[in-house]
């Protein structure tokens, strides 16, 4: 299942979306073209927002939220 959340960060508003457990996608984008989600992946959105204000405040935070990142294994590896 997919789940969309939005974020405003201080660059802009930041579209996350979840699918099973696990942040998938992270984009900068100018509008709320969808409505968010209801709690499918509240927790890994809850994880993911902590994770942003922490970084955002001009900590460096000390976890990273469940991610499922798909790519060619070259971008996989920079990443």
């Amino acid at each position: 299942m997919v789940s969309v959340h939005f974020y405003d960060s201080p660059l802009g508003l930041i579209r996350l979306t979840c699918r099973n457990g696990a942040l998938t996608e992270l984009v900068f984008t100018d509008l709320r073209d969808e409505e968010s989600s209801d709690d499918l992946d509240s927790e890994i959105v809850t994880d993911t927002v902590r994770w942003l204000d922490t970084y955002f405040s001009g900590s460096e935070p000390d976890f990273l939220p469940k991610m499922k990142l798909h790519g060619t294994e070259f971008q996989k590896r920079i990443w």
